[in-house]
């Protein structure tokens, strides 16, 4: 359970009913140093300050108020606690039926303790205890490994058997990773061996983990494909040996795993209330599943799975560090298109390109028509977005500014391509086409816009020549919003973008305080900025509402966002690695289109309604030497048999204080081609050989 960060406490949010049950965090103190678990962290880091009885005892008098009969006690280790026993009477005092204690096993291998303990609720006419056991690994070695203290499970294993001779209730839990999955299969043997009534194992949560590095996270978190054959090797033995009805649940694994097994699957459990150890004090009480739901998603296609309604997702940094190729939904719904495969991988060879020694080929078949890599996802520092790679720009889609309209049923095709490859957000604005690009998307996306990332923007209008200004005074955000929600059939915008610095004299201090105003109203859940320069982006960062992105032109020959923003956005953290403080959203990555392969030797030519008429780049003496480069990209692509857009995105998204980018499409096959740029985020023999191409064309 992570600590609350000093200051701050966390929401009260809606209780489960009066009935719910209890579980009260006495500390994190702990003997153990599990590698997943943030209270053997804060042990080690001298952080995990014993706390108080009183506390504790206050939360039980509030929950026994709520009409709870039932409590468990947490840690940290809570046999550590000096606050137990006293919680533990006063529990009993106060008509608490079931008391629940967690123990790593360390302290109940000492008989006497387990007596004292016993004692307190005889000398009660108490009775209900359960004692839960932490066993970290279904042999010796595994659980002495994750816990990192040797011996640790024989201690456990005392434990458990003082207890059984005392004819008490056993359970077991654990958290299941890198280092112990192999060893599920032994868990049958533990289970009959110690008279275990109660099995579950769970996943690790990253929000759970402490303060981690990705490389440390991704270290302790196994595809969940990998860990499947054990759980099936393990659940037939329980079936076997234990027969179908042993108490056994696994949680949070995604039902789409094991469609096999999902009454073994288990997502949420009973109505509880957690309180949490926060600082030197306990949290207010909150509800423990909903809190557990907030750092999950469902990549799009799950709205096409049976299990969808039962099924939280899967856990954002796991799909940064494993994308969500191996979740395909299972039949029985037909809520959206099916999930995206994986691909073969893009691998280097020693033939197929000479782009140099062993320059990378694909070994099987043109790309275009195979599978397209699979998507990857990005967490917005300091927020719960977790976006695709790649988002969908939707002012083509519009029909207006880009040449000829596409038409409805085009749009509706190439979102739902969007959707097919893993793309979760979109990206559109008022602007665009007077607000039918807003309406296209919402009629092609349907009932999934609710399950989806649509960030969209405020601020710019036109006046009556049809000139685009900004103006961000507060009374025209709040009806740019509201005009938002209505056009895109939301309740609430998940990103919301002021779309340029404003023209017209609002301080820039009022306009950011009347959108934290919409968000403290439940219009909006995010805030961020386009278009800003370094000056302007610092004022908004002083005055500070929790920007979350910055959404800004970036391209291989646009390259104003190196120049003082990238540092701005860029911090270091503890061992000098870059750290993400704001999300950047990349645009205009194509260059518009330039950099697509589509155009000719001589510059193309526009109507008078396309931007791209007015845009010098299209014209001499920039399209020569632009145009080089979009040679060289077409010349590897056809080597790489990819599109040349592929790799003007992978090249964005390859560089440092990127988050994800926008790329524009009119069309299926647009927005296909343009997905191949996942696979080519790791060819470096590929970006050696662009590099003096692309050096060429920087501004």
């Amino acid at each position: 359970m992570p600590p609350v960060p000093a200051g701050r406490r966390l929401p009260v949010l809606p209780a489960p009913g009066p009935a719910a049950q209890v579980e009260i965090q006495l500390g994190h103190a702990c003997n153990n140093r599990c590698v997943f678990c943030v209270s053997g962290q804060l042990t080690a880091q001298g952080l995990a300050r014993p706390l108080p009885a009183g506390p504790a005892l206050a939360a039980l008098a509030q929950a026994a108020a709520r009409g709870a009969r039932k409590v468990t006690f947490l840690g940290g280790e809570p046999t550590l606690q000096a606050s137990l026993l006293p919680a533990i009477a006063r529990a009993i005092d106060l008509g608490f039926t079931a008391i629940v204690l967690f123990t790593n096993g360390v302290k109940t291998a000492r008989a006497g303790y387990v007596d004292e303990i016993l004692n307190l609720g005889a000398a009660r006419s108490f009775t209900g205890f359960e004692w839960r056991f932490s066993i970290q690994g279904g042999d010796e070695a595994s659980h002495d490994h994750v816990t990192e203290k040797p011996g640790s499970f024989q201690r456990l294993v005392a434990g458990l058997r003082h207890l059984r001779d005392r004819g008490q209730r056993l359970t077991a839990n654990a958290c299941i990773n890198t280092r112990s999955y192999r060893s599920l299969p032994g868990y049958v043997d533990l289970v009959r061996e110690h008279g275990i009534d109660q099995l579950h194992l769970d996943q690790v949560r990253p929000r759970d983990a402490g303060q981690r590095s990705d490389a440390e996270l991704r270290a302790m978190m196994p595809r969940y494909s990998d860990q499947a054959p054990f759980f099936r090797a393990m659940l037939d033995r329980f079936d076997r040996e234990q027969g179908p009805d042993f108490d056994i649940n696994v949680g949070n694994l995604p039902f789409c795993v094991m469609p096999e097994r999902a009454a073994q699957i288990h997502h949420d459990g009973e109505s509880t209330l957690t309180v949490a150890a926060d600082g030197e004090h306990l949290s207010q009480p909150w509800d423990k599943y909903a809190d557990k739901r907030s750092d999950k998603f469902h990549p799009p296609a799950c709205a096409a799975c049976r299990f969808r309604p039962r099924c939280n997702g899967i856990f954002s940094k796991y799909a940064e560090f494993h994308g969500t190729a191996e979740f395909i939904p299972v039949p029985g719904l037909s809520l959206g298109p099916a999930a995206p495969r994986a691909s073969a991988d893009l691998s280097s060879g020693s033939s197929g390109l000479s782009l140099g020694p062993a320059a990378p080929h694909l070994s099987s078949g043109p790309a275009r028509s195979a599978d397209p890599p699979a998507m990857k996802y990005r967490t917005l520092p300091n927020s719960d977005l977790q976006l695709s790679a790649l988002g969908l720009g939707c002012w083509t889609l519009g029909g207006e500014g880009w040449g000829p309209d596409p038409g409805e049923a085009a749009a509706a095709d190439t979102v739902a391509a969007a959707i097919e490859l893993g793309i979760n957000w979109f990206d559109t604005a008022p602007l665009y086409a007077d607000g039918r690009a807003d309406q296209r998307l919402a009629r092609a996306l349907g009932a999934r816009r609710h399950d989806l990332v649509i960030a969209t923007k405020v601020g710019a209008r036109k006046d009556a020549s049809g000139h685009a200004h900004s103006d961000l005074s507060p009374a025209n955000l709040v009806a740019d919003v509201e005009a938002s929600l209505r056009r895109l059939g939301l309740d609430v915008l998940p990103l919301l973008q002021i779309h340029w610095p404003c023209e017209r004299g609002t301080p820039l201090a009022a306009s950011l305080d009347a959108l934290a105003e919409l968000r403290a109203a439940g219009k909006l859940r995010h805030v961020g900025l386009c278009n800003y320069n370094p000056a302007g982006l610092r004022a908004a960062l002083a005055h500070d509402i929790g920007l979350v992105s910055l959404q800004t032109p970036y391209s291989m020959v646009r390259r104003e966002f190196e120049h003082g923003l990238r540092d701005m956005v860029l911090g270091t953290g503890p061992e000098g690695q870059p750290v993400q403080r704001l999300g950047v959203l990349a645009y205009e990555t194509l260059c518009r289109g330039l950099l697509a392969g589509a155009h000719t030797r001589t510059p193309p030519s526009f109507p008078g309604t396309d931007l791209r008429a007015h845009d010098p780049r299209f014209r001499e003496p920039s399209w020569t030497r632009l145009h080089r480069l979009s040679q060289a990209l077409s010349t590897v692509a056809t080597r790489l048999q990819v599109e040349p857009a592929a790799l003007a995105l992978a090249w964005v998204l390859r560089q440092p204080g990127i988050s994800v980018a926008v790329v524009g499409a009119r069309s299926p096959a647009q927005i296909r081609g343009a997905a191949q740029a996942l696979g080519l985020l790791s060819q470096t023999r590929v970006w050696r050989a662009l590099q003096p191409h692309i050096d060429v064309c920087r501004p």
